[in-house]
C-alpha cells in the first residue's frame, strides 16, 4: 500500500482471507472479508482488487459404471473436503465447517444417522486422512490449541484420539507402514529441509528405518508394497520400496 504497509492473503482453515500489516509497528489486521485471496495494489491509486470467492460444496458418492449416477451424502451449506472412505468401504471421515467450527466427522454410509463431529480436533487441510489396514483407525495432521502442529491417531467409531509422539521438529504428514507398528512420516526439519521417514514406532523410543530427501507428500500403496510421493525440486510422480532404500527411487511420470 506505501512503505509502511502491505496486504497479502492467508489461507486459514477453509477459507482464504485478507490481512493488512503496518511493517513499522508489525501489528497485522484481518481486512474483515471472506473468501478473499490474490490481492493486488494499484501503483498510481489508493486502489485495491482481490479474488472474492463463492464457492460451493458437496460429498457425493459416484457411481463408477460409467452411468454417471451421483448420490450426494450429508448434505449442507458449510464446507467439505478431503472425504477418505476405510478399506472396509463402510466408514467414511471428511472436513468440515458445517457446525461453525472446522473439525473431522466421520460416519458409516449405510447409517446416514450415524454422522458425528469428532469434537476437539483441529484438522490441516493440506494432507488428507489416512486409514489402517483393518479400518480402525486413522492418521491426520492436525494442530493444537497453542497452533503447534502434530500427528493424531483417531478410532472415530470410538470417539477416542490422541497426539502421536512423532520424534520430528515439525511433522506435516503421516500415513501407516507395511506392517503393524511402523509409520512413513513427512517432517519439516531444523534446517528448513523436508524429510520423508519410515518409524518402527512398536517401542517408546521411535526408531527411524529410513529416510528419503526432498519429499512434500507420501501415499504407501498397499498392493504394490511400495511407497508413492512427490518431491519440491522434481516434477510428477516417484516412488521407492516400501523400506525407503536408496537404489529403488525412480520417477515414474514427470507430469
Amino acid at each position: 500500500l506505501d512503505d509502511a504497509a502491505m496486504v497479502f492473503g492467508r489461507r486459514v482453515d477453509t477459507q482464504s482471507r485478507l490481512y493488512r500489516l503496518d511493517v513499522r509497528s508489525r501489528t497485522l489486521r484481518d481486512m474483515g472479508v471472506d473468501d478473499a485471496q490474490s490481492p493486488a495494489v494499484a501503483r498510481l491509486k489508493p486502489v485495491l482488487a482481490f479474488v472474492h470467492r463463492r464457492s460451493q460444496f458437496g460429498l457425493f458418492k459416484v457411481a463408477l459404471d460409467g452411468s454417471g449416477d451421483r448420490q450426494r451424502l450429508f448434505a449442507s451449506s458449510g464446507r467439505d473436503a478431503q472425504p477418505m472412505v476405510a478399506p472396509d468401504g463402510q466408514q467414511l471421515v471428511f472436513t468440515s465447517d458445517r457446525s461453525g467450527v472446522f473439525g473431522l466427522w466421520w460416519a458409516r454410509l449405510d447409517q446416514p444417522d450415524s454422522l458425528q463431529l469428532l469434537a476437539g480436533l483441529r484438522p490441516e487441510t493440506r494432507q488428507a486422512p489416512d486409514w489402517s489396514a483393518d479400518s480402525r483407525q486413522l492418521l491426520m495432521s492436525g494442530r493444537d490449541d497453542a497452533g503447534q502442529p502434530g500427528i493424531y491417531e483417531v478410532e472415530p467409531a470410538q470417539r477416542r484420539w490422541q497426539r502421536l509422539p512423532v520424534p520430528v521438529h515439525e511433522p506435516l504428514q503421516a500415513v501407516y507402514g507395511p506392517v503393524p507398528g511402523q509409520v512413513y512420516v513427512v517432517e519439516r526439519d531444523a534446517d528448513e529441509r523436508m524429510v520423508l521417514a519410515l518409524f518402527d514406532r512398536s517401542h517408546a523410543s521411535w526408531r527411524r528405518l529410513g529416510s528419503i530427501s526432498g519429499v512434500s507428500q507420501v501415499h504407501y500403496d498397499r498392493s504394490g508394497a511400495r511407497v508413492l510421493f512427490t518431491r519440491l525440486l522434481g516434477r510428477g510422480l516417484w516412488q521407492a520400496d516400501a523400506g525407503l532404500s536408496p537404489g529403488s527411487v525412480r520417477q515414474l511420470s514427470d507430469v
